[in-house]
């Protein structure tokens, strides 16, 4: 299975290791049975913020969240590799935009761009969901 994003946001969760009395980044791991891809988010809060947050599954179709994860990748990527002075975008997303990783990864990826931008409202401010 061939794994896509397999570094996204470990930056991220990185200063929480070490240090005593702070909690573990959320890690998941998203495997697609109808594709051969998975994703890989560590992030804390993640997990909390999905099941609280998140659309269910099936609310948005597969070419919705494609379509807003090719807008989203396109400007973490400028963002990542531009020397963006915040440390959210020390990598680029290798999200090739003529694969078909499958509805699982699609959404996973829309709800993480969801929840930095609920982290950091004014990020994705070029880009507004309907």
């Amino acid at each position: 299975m061939k794994e896509i994003f397999p570094f996204l946001l470990l930056f991220l969760s990185l200063p929480l290791y070490g240090q005593e009395n702070k909690p573990v980044a959320d890690t998941i791991n998203i495997k697609s049975d109808k594709t051969e891809y998975e994703i890989t988010i560590i992030e804390n809060g993640f997990n909390q913020w999905m099941a609280t947050n998140a659309k269910p599954r099936g609310f948005y179709s597969q070419s919705y969240l494609e379509n807003y994860n090719k807008r989203y990748v396109v400007l973490w990527n400028n963002w990542a590799t531009q020397g963006s002075t915040s440390n959210l975008f020390p990598f680029p997303i290798p999200y090739e935009f003529h694969v078909d990783y499958g509805y699982e990864v699609n959404y996973m990826l829309f709800h993480y761009f969801q929840f930095i931008q609920f982290k950091n409202p004014n990020l994705f401010t070029s880009i507004r969901r309907n």
